[in-house]
């Protein structure tokens, strides 16, 4: 998982830069229910994506790992349904690698 984040982060961020000024200038504000502007794009794949949250789970679950605390059963539960219905719903998309670590979860003891 975070490996994932990482280079989604990294990835759309550095294909953000562009966009940053736009960003900073209102252009991520509500404007009604129309096409999504490049610049409003840019920003949910990269910083307003899930990307950070899903660091920040791999990091708690490495966390517990190493305390040999177990992963709370709900977890690979509620991200593997995630993953299912976002990779069906876009593709093509990364959605997919998120089976591997939710595999991981699933099968450990």
């Amino acid at each position: 998982m975070v490996i994932i984040a990482a280079v989604h982060l990294v990835g759309f961020g550095v294909a953000s830069v562009d966009a940053v000024p736009e960003w900073l200038g209102g252009a991520l504000w509500f404007k009604g229910l129309t096409p999504i502007p490049e610049a409003e794009g840019l920003f949910w794949a990269s910083i307003g994506s899930f990307a950070v949250p899903v660091l920040i789970l791999g990091l708690v679950v490495g966390w517990l790992a190493k305390q040999g605390l177990p992963v709370p059963r709900f977890v690979p539960w509620i991200l593997g349904a995630w993953v299912l219905v976002c990779s069906l719903l876009m593709e093509p998309s990364g959605f997919p690698l998120g089976l591997i670590p939710v595999g991981m979860l699933l099968v450990r003891p």
